[in-house]
């Protein structure tokens, strides 16, 4: 089940508009970066030359097409080595008027590299196609500097390969093909090595059989450790066996005849002892035959013929159970000296594998050791090979002579494009404010629209009920169906009404139970507005306030001490009595309201009283609906007690603020306790979280007619949440 949100474009974009201020102020401050970096940007200026390399090597290679590759490969470096530090720095110290410009120090080494890395950052070069040219720009803010670049680069280049040739390499050859015949000559002695020393000690699969022993040594020390436990269990037995007078430790015999009955429980108690199958039977015939004893010794003297033979059943009896356990201590002492020789011989086995795997140990050190050395040869005649091939193919490509085929162009202009800084920028911008909402929506746990809720919690959402208006504003009030009727709000109570009693037409709704995950939901806001709605229908309602440590119900109504209170009712059977001929406050026609009562000190003792069945069932009779506004599930347990009276509970979410993983949670301790919630309601969704999708029509006030029989549309269309519900609107005459 999922518990988290999908990132849908749905879900971002509603985080969107949840953080639209975010999102602009992102994608403004991008733009505007991108704005002022447009304004630093100027023209500059760029000249082209175009190399050409000698053909005459290639022709003669494209006979056999296998070099097509290689060819490939010596172009490709050749265009690469145009930006290397060693051609700039030749470029450099035969161009006077790059020197003058990069305040070049001849004498300095130092210089003439930082000059040529600065050269280098103006040039690029690339193959034209799959053509032998190579093309060579420079681009640079100042005119003269970008003809000089090209020109000197494209005839610097060019004069630099000429003076490199093919014999420079051939000095480093020749050394790495002796250092190559050397190694070669250590790897065979390295292997002739690791063959004589396996032949000498005999070695095959060394690793293999050492691990083998390990594990078989391993295994051992367990059986040694497991044998010395089982040694010292019977000795203690033995010792205890001794302490009573039992077993003589002379002799290793028992004595029986010495036991008295105080001294017998006490080695029946020992585990050598109470382990024995027969003695197991026998004493509980024993055991037994004393039990009748006892129980003859109540109506019977001592001389009694029936108590003289239970007197010699027990004295049989326990005559045939020591005899039983008499030959304890002989297997005892048996099984000590076989343990002994046993732990004996394993602790000698064991030093001797002990001392085998040191021998192997060193061999297999010696054998790594070698190997090493053997792979170590091996890598480096690789190595040398690789090298040699680099060589080689780098003494081909500066054989390689390139012609200068058109000098360097006169400058041209070149205007930055602004636009498309711009336009990147506010890209930028768009990203970034994508990936601040992701992250965001990943971070943000809640449930914040009706589709994430039914996905997420596998309930059906019975009422997504908006931020609460009156005339228009937004309000704190709890009273929105009776101070507002018009609003969307209670349009969204009615919806709820109409839900809960399409889902329990084919049985009883009539005590429905609100409850949350946490406080501060809106549970008590649900509840008063259902209950509204039901009075506005006609139906004679009473809503009940059962949050006894923190009833917000009376404050809400302003009910004083001259009203009957739930509290009240459960510590006086009187006034349980009298229920409902009390003083109950009548909030609107037909609405009337059980406020929580006064401050009591142990609400859960009183909420899982009888009290509480009679006060339900005397509601029931006396009223056509109830609505139970129950405390959080979070924080204690009193909606469990007052759960099980009611026909219907729904679990009030609040949208945007409570966690999937709460209510999960609270969702699966219901369960566990035997309830199921029936639905779930929505709360305070925001404008821009699905209201439209549910609420297709809202009447206005010449559409809606109030009576204080109801509530009555004088016209109705049907939302998705109100399939049928223009018959369920019909006032309910009393």
């Amino acid at each position: 089940m999922e518990t988290g949100n999908t990132n849908s474009p749905q879900d971002i974009l509603r985080s969107a508009k949840s953080h639209y201020a975010i999102v602009l102020i992102i994608i403004v401050a991008c733009t505007f970066t991108a704005y002022m970096q447009t304004r630093k940007m100027t023209a500059h200026y760029r000249s082209t030359a175009l190399l050409v390399v000698d053909t005459q090597q290639f022709v003669e290679s494209d006979a056999d097409a296998s070099n097509d590759v290689r060819d490939l490969d010596i172009l490709t470096t050749l265009v690469g080595r145009i930006s290397t530090t060693p051609v700039l720095s030749h470029v450099i110290e035969i161009s006077p008027e790059l020197q003058e410009h990069y305040k070049v120090d001849l004498n300095d080494p130092r210089s003439i590299t930082s000059a040529s890395k600065k050269l280098g950052a103006n040039i690029t070069a690339k193959l034209r196609g799959d053509s032998l040219f190579i093309d060579l720009t420079a681009n640079s803010e100042n005119r003269d500097l970008a003809y000089w670049s090209a020109k000197y680069v494209s005839t610097g280049y060019t004069n630099f390969l000429k003076v490199n040739s093919r014999s420079k390499a051939m000095g480093g050859l020749i050394q790495l093909e002796r250092g190559r015949e050397l190694s070669q000559k250590d790897l065979e002695d390295a292997q002739k090595a690791l063959i004589r020393f396996q032949t000498k000690n005999r070695i095959t699969n060394l690793k293999e059989r050492k691990e083998q022993l390990e594990t078989k040594n391993n295994s051992d020390r367990l059986v040694l450790d497991n044998l010395k436990l089982e040694l010292s269990r019977i000795q203690n037995d033995l010792e205890d066996l001794e302490s009573v007078g039992y077993v003589d430790a002379a002799s290793e015999k028992a004595r029986p005849d010495n036991l008295t009955n105080e001294q017998l429980e006490i080695v029946s108690l020992i585990p050598s002892v109470a382990k024995n199958e027969d003695f197991k039977s026998i004493n509980g015939l024993y055991k037994a035959a004393k039990t009748t004893v006892r129980n003859l010794e109540v109506d019977l003297k001592s001389k009694h013929p029936l108590m003289i033979d239970a007197l010699r059943n027990v004295n049989n009896t326990r005559r045939v159970l020591l005899e039983t356990i008499s030959d304890v201590p002989k297997g005892l002492y048996a099984q000590i000296k076989y343990q002994q020789e046993f732990i004996e011989e394993l602790t000698q086995s064991i030093e001797n594998q002990t001392s085998k795997l040191f021998e192997w140990e060193q061999l297999y050190m010696q054998q790594a050791a070698l190997e090493q050395d053997l792979e170590i040869g091996t890598k480096l005649i690789d190595n040398i090979k690789d090298q040699i091939q680099s060589i080689e193919f780098t003494a081909e490509s500066e054989g390689t002579t390139i012609e200068l085929a058109e000098k360097a162009t006169e400058p041209s202009t070149i205007e930055p494009n602004k636009t498309q800084r711009i336009i990147l920028g506010v890209l930028l911008g768009l990203g970034l404010a994508y990936g601040y909402l992701y992250l965001m929506n990943m971070m943000d746990q809640s449930i914040k629209s009706v589709e994430q809720a039914e996905k997420i919690l596998q309930l059906p959402v019975l009422a997504a009920v908006p931020v609460s208006e009156i005339n228009g504003k937004p309000t704190d009030s709890r009273l929105v169906m009776i101070e507002s009727p018009n609003s969307t709000c209670s349009e969204a109570f009615r919806s709820l009404r109409v839900n809960i009693e399409s889902m329990t037409r084919k049985k009883s709704h009539k005590v429905v139970l609100f409850t949350s995950s946490i406080p501060s939901e809106g549970k008590t806001f649900t509840s008063i507005n259902y209950a509204s709605s039901l009075a506005q229908q006609g139906h004679r309602t009473l809503l009940v306030d059962m949050d006894l440590r923190k009833p917000a119900v009376g404050p809400e109504f302003k009910l004083g001490e001259e009203y009957v209170g739930v509290s009240d009712l459960l510590q006086s059977e009187d006034k349980l009595g009298q229920f409902p001929d009390l003083a109950i406050y009548e909030a609107t026609e037909k609405l009337f309201v059980l406020h929580g009562g006064s401050h009591i000190s142990n609400p859960s003792e009183h909420i899982s009283g009888s009290a509480i069945e009679e006060l339900i069932l005397k509601a029931r009779q006396n009223f056509d609906r109830i609505v139970i506004d129950s405390a959080p599930l979070g924080p204690i347990g009193d909606t469990l007690s007052v759960a099980r009276l009611a026909d219907m509970l729904c679990l009030v979410v609040r949208s945007g603020k409570t966690t999937s993983k709460v209510v999960l949670r609270i969702i699966d301790y219901l369960h566990r306790h035997g309830h199921t919630p029936s639905g779930i309601v929505l709360n305070f969704l925001r404008n821009n979280n699905n209201k439209g999708s549910y609420y297709y029509y809202y009447s206005s006030d010449k559409d809606k007619t109030y009576s204080k029989s109801g509530y009555q549309k004088k016209q109705v269309t049907n939302s998705p949440m109100e399939v049928g519900a223009s018959a369920e609107d019909e006032p309910v005459k009393s």
